[in-house]
This record gives C-alpha cells, sequence and structure tokens, in this order.
C-alpha cells in the first residue's frame, strides 16, 4: 500500500488542519488523507478482477513512489497495510474487494516504543523522537485500533 502514497511534492504544498493550525501534509505522512485512495481502489479492482497489473513501490531513498514498478500477475496476491480496513469512508470500501482479510492489533503503548526506537536509528534523539511519534505516528495507531472493522481472522501480538 505504500507506493499509494501522495507525492513528496504534493505534500509538503498542501496543507491540513491539525489541533487548529494549518501545517504541511507532509509532516503527517503515513496518515489516511496523504495516500492516494482513489488509485489504489482503482489497482485492488483490477487486481480483484483477476487483471495483469502495474503496481507503485514506494522509494525511501527518493520518498516518493515509483509508478508501474511491479507486475500483479498471480492467482493469489496479498496486499498489506493499515487502513485497507479503516472504517471510514472510502477506505471500508476496499474490504469488498477482498477473499479474506487478516487484522493484526497490538498493544498501543509498545507500537509507541517500537516507532520511538526506529526513529531513535535514523539518528533522532529520543526527545525529537518522542516528540514526532506524539504529533505524527499515534494519531494514526488509534485510528487503526479504534476503527479497523472486523476482519475474518484477527491476531494480536
Amino acid at each position: 500500500m505504500d507506493g499509494f502514497h501522495l507525492r513528496q511534492e504534493y505534500l509538503l504544498t498542501h496543507t491540513v488542519e491539525v489541533n487548529g493550525e494549518a501545517i504541511p501534509m507532509a509532516r503527517i505522512k503515513g496518515a489516511p488523507i496523504t495516500f492516494d485512495l482513489d488509485a489504489l481502489t482503482r489497482k485492488i479492482r483490477e487486481v480483484s478482477e483477476g487483471n495483469i497489473c502495474r503496481w507503485p513501490h514506494y522509494n525511501r531513498q527518493l520518498h516518493d513512489p515509483v509508478d508501474d514498478a511491479i507486475t500483479i500477475d498471480a492467482d493469489i496476491v496479498l496486499i498489506e497495510g493499515n487502513y485497507l480496513l479503516l472504517d471510514t469512508d472510502g477506505w471500508r470500501d476496499l474490504s469488498r474487494y477482498a477473499d479474506y482479510t487478516i487484522a493484526l492489533t497490538a498493544d498501543a503503548d509498545m507500537l509507541r516504543e517500537r516507532l520511538i526506537g526506529r526513529k531513535m536509528k535514523t539518528g533522532m534523539t529520543r526527545e525529537d523522537a518522542e516528540r514526532f511519534v506524539a504529533f505524527s505516528d499515534m494519531p494514526n495507531v488509534r485510528l487503526c485500533l479504534d476503527k479497523t472493522m472486523k476482519a475474518d481472522l484477527e491476531l494480536c501480538v
């Protein structure tokens, strides 16, 4: 699903309101609003119809998706992403294309610590990592924990 991030240029030049303040969308990259849901829906539909299609890949060095990087040509296709079962407008429609769904949940505090650790590995101080995770990542964690639809298989890690 990461291949469907909106392009970095767009995220830097468009704003969203968070806590009453207009901020660049790049500051909350990873939130549902920072994905191209229309393109994701089109590609999932294409795959579900059994069509061979091209799929984007997210390049972490470029901080952008690379269009048509992967060819999808298989009888069984696994699609992974935090919001594929999100129970909000637009996102909830994706589940109709799935033959089988799996939801993974975990303790919010454990996820917070892992996210802080991941940021610290990029060179952030613990204080900066905690601030970033509290502002950007934890709202997404809470959204997923609170608004994920029931899956065919639910696992808690």
